[in-house]
């Protein structure tokens, strides 16, 4: 884990390394590059922070889909489903 600072403005995005806990929330592949993944913490979309990126479209909104199923079962936050 490294000692960086938290975000402190829009700019900015918090990392996966940054805050570990975001398999505790709901995922979503990325509206301009659907291979990107991003974490739902919040309403505003720009400062979701980006989590990975896949080989193809598909494979992350399969991903985001099968990690908001789970997330679900498990009773965590409602999805956001596996595409925006």
């Amino acid at each position: 884990m490294s000692n960086a600072e938290p975000p402190t403005g829009k700019d900015e995005r918090m990392s996966a390394e940054q805050n570990p806990d975001l398999t505790a929330v709901p995922w979503r592949a990325g509206r301009k590059n659907p291979r990107n993944m991003y974490a739902v913490t919040g309403n505003d979309w720009e400062a979701h922070p980006d989590i990975g990126k896949l080989d193809t479209a598909e494979l992350a909104a399969e991903a985001c889909a099968a990690h908001n199923e789970a997330l679900a079962r498990r009773g965590g936050q409602a999805g956001a489903g596996g595409r925006p």
